[in-house]
């Protein structure tokens, strides 16, 4: 697989792809770790399910832009001004999430979230909800579907 880049604004989103001619498409969404914890053989049998699978790093994981020049929030700043004290918020990610569905020419996707994942998925159907075709934020509901099969 060949890691592709996709852009928001300043930010450069790491992303890779398993395709069939063919598919649905289906956008796995990881939590703080990098696209790598949806594994290869994972994603594999979702290909052989007949989905069209993308994985990506969010912002400030694996080979995505990291914002180091924005230092931690110090705990303070965070109980008194938690808008304030982080440098991006949940909506954010969920937009980087659209923003590497249109770098694939998707208009729209299932999208399973992990964990933190599983919030951005939901915020995206909020913020976005013409761009989800359904939404499994956990990855156990997704585990057992294919298990099935």
């Amino acid at each position: 697989m060949t890691v592709k880049m996709a852009r928001h604004g300043d930010i450069e989103l790491a992303y890779e792809t398993m395709r069939p001619p063919s598919g649905e498409p289906l956008l796995l969404v990881s939590g703080i770790s990098q696209m790598l914890v949806w594994h290869d053989d994972f994603c594999a049998a979702l290909v052989e399910r007949g989905f069209q699978v993308a994985r990506f790093d969010n912002r400030d994981t694996g080979l995505s832009t990291h914002l180091h020049h924005a230092g931690r929030p110090s705990k303070l700043a965070l109980l008194l001004r938690p808008s304030r004290a982080v440098q991006y918020q949940l909506t954010d990610l969920a937009d980087d999430a659209v923003a590497v569905l249109d770098a694939l020419g998707w208009p729209s996707a299932h999208v399973v979230g992990e964990t933190r994942g599983g919030m951005i998925a939901q915020s995206m159907a909020v913020r976005h909800p013409d761009r989800l075709r359904d939404r499994r934020p956990r990855r156990r509901q997704l585990l057992m579907s294919v298990n099935r099969k």
